[in-house]
Formats: structure tokens, sequence, C-alpha cells
């Protein structure tokens, strides 16, 4: 008996961790311009249909791995972000050491559904190119 427990406490936890991955109710769109001899990156969250963005939650950002960027700060929060964007406008601070490269990002996000009755968490996490303009 113990065990057929231990099993389906296993599937429970199993099939609530699935329930986690790629966000479904939001967009990632990241671009990047020069900015002088340095590049701003725009990390821009767009709603899915029958969905709005909401701030009255804890967004967060942050950049890693970064070889060849040098940022003031690798997390940015909600105090840093931009709402008419919405999302995050985050510069360069030195000129890149390299031609091209990529980093990793994680961007918190909190998405309602249009009436607010359902909000969600959605993490966009991925690897983005960048490169300088010759």
């Amino acid at each position: 008996m113990k065990v057929l427990q231990s099993v389906f406490v296993f599937l429970m936890f199993a099939g609530v961790a699935s329930g986690f991955g790629e966000p479904k109710n939001s967009k990632i769109e990241i671009t990047s311009a020069p900015a002088g001899d340095q590049l701003e990156f725009t990390f821009k969250i767009s709603a899915n249909a029958g969905h709005t963005v909401t701030f009255e939650a804890p967004w967060k950002l942050e950049v890693k791995n970064h070889d060849g960027l040098a940022f003031a700060s690798s997390t940015f929060n909600k105090d840093n972000m931009d709402e008419a964007l919405p999302g995050y406008k985050v510069k360069t601070n030195a000129k890149p050491t390299k031609q091209n490269g990529e980093f990793e990002y994680s961007l918190v996000s909190f998405i309602c559904t249009s009436d607010k009755t359902t909000c969600y968490r959605e993490v966009h996490k991925g690897k983005h190119p960048w490169a300088m303009a010759k």
C-alpha cells in the first residue's frame, strides 16, 4: 500500500511540474540597436489575444553568459522596466569586446485574461544572438 501511495504522490508532482514550461499567454520579442559604440537591447512582451499585461506583480529580467558585452547590472527588476513597451531596454555600458555572440536571458512577466479573472506568471527563457553593425 505504501508503494502505491508513493507512486501516486510521484505522479501528482510530475503532473504539476509538467504544467510549467513555455509561456502560453504571451510572446517575447528581443531586438538590438546600435547606441554609439554600444548596443541597446529591447525585451518586449506581447499578450496573446484575450489577455493583457499586468504590472501588479514583480517582473524581473536576468541576462547571463554575455561574453563580449558589459552591463552595469545583469539583473533588472520592476523598477527598471519600461511599461510603455511593455518590457525592458538594456544598454551595454562599454563597447563590446567581440563582434558577435549570444547571451542567455530569463524574463518573468505577468499576464491576465482581459477580464482580469485569471493571471499567469510567465517565464520567457532562451538565448539571443547579437552582432555589432559593420
